[in-house]
């Protein structure tokens, strides 16, 4: 058989060569294990300003929607108070185009003098009529007088009256 050329067998190494390497070997891993723990000590200060920022962020979160609900308080008092006004004020209106109707104008001319609907104006006016007694509704009314056992229809108004006061 043919020895291959190109390639010469190892020598061995002696004791002393070897621990040496055994040495360096040693000596690498060291250094990469340093590395590990200065990126591992980075690594958590990294972490830890994350959480920090993260719970800042939750609280800047926190405190805006607080002054937001706050805010939305406020607008709806302010709201409330300005539809309240506009009441007020709109009934002023539609006094007033009362009594322009009962001056004698048409709904039609107040339309027209005031840019407003004719409905709307008609609705306006009769809001601003002064509301009359509802009815007695037919339940509540006095019942009518039975006819006495004569035949008469009862006691008249006037003998009533007497009646009620003595």
């Amino acid at each position: 058989m043919a020895e291959q050329q190109g390639t010469r067998p190892r020598r061995a190494r002696s004791k002393r060569e070897q621990a040496a390497q055994l040495a360096e070997l040693r000596a690498r891993r060291d250094e990469l294990d340093a590395a590990q723990v200065e990126r591992r000590k980075a690594e958590d200060a990294a972490l830890e300003r994350y959480v920090a920022a993260e719970a800042k962020v939750r609280a800047v979160y926190d405190a805006a929607a607080k002054k937001v609900a706050d805010l939305e308080r406020q607008v709806a008092t302010v709201n409330e108070k300005a539809r309240a006004e506009a009441a007020d004020q709109e009934a002023a209106q539609a006094a007033a185009l009362l009594e322009l109707h009962e001056l004698g104008r048409s709904a039609e001319e107040l339309s027209q003098l005031t840019g407003i609907g004719v409905k709307r104006v008609r609705a306006m006016v009769r809001a601003a009529r002064p509301k009359k007694p509802a009815a007695v509704p037919a339940q509540e009314a006095k019942p009518a007088a039975e006819p006495a056992a004569d035949g008469s229809a009862g006691p008249s108004p006037v003998s009533a009256e007497g009646a009620a006061s003595s």
